[in-house]
């Protein structure tokens, strides 16, 4: 490939690796791509295995053998693909990390200092938190109490 941004479907030695950017793939099942994808992206979705591409740099979300999906195709914001800071934690309410911070230091508390020792940027955001299948990126804020 060229570029990343000239994604399309390709022969590929490893059908795991992105067509892309040749980034790892994380098998996705496909419950969660009938969820995610938009109704003309769901057309060309056929029964086999399908894998994300978690580089944050990559225009592809979803590949497998015959197709490819993007951004575009996907009806939420993806985890992986959004800056730091402004992405989803919470599809169900569409709570980000600097909501949550705002939200925080509305009611007066300080942010006092941040950890990413909870960070796992390769956390592919489709499992159960309750049921992980793998590393589960996570944040933490300390704040101080006002007076």
């Amino acid at each position: 490939m060229d570029s990343c941004c000239e994604a399309g479907v390709a022969d590929q030695s490893d059908p795991r690796r992105c067509v892309a950017c040749e980034h790892a793939g994380t098998r996705v099942g496909l419950s969660t791509l009938k969820a995610l994808l938009r109704p003309a992206a769901l057309e060309r979705l056929a029964p086999r295995d399908y894998y994300c591409c978690g580089s944050a740099s990559c225009p592809v979300v979803y590949f497998g053998e015959d197709a490819v999906f993007r951004r575009e195709d996907v009806l939420v914001p993806v985890f992986q693909k959004e800056a730091e800071g402004g992405r989803t934690i919470c599809y169900c309410f569409e709570v980000t990390e600097d909501q949550i911070r705002r939200e925080v230091e509305a009611a007066g508390f300080k942010l006092v200092s941040e950890g990413d020792f909870l960070r796992h940027p390769e956390d592919t955001r489709d499992f159960s938190v309750n049921r992980p299948t793998g590393p589960v990126d996570e944040f933490v804020l300390k704040f101080q109490k006002p007076n």
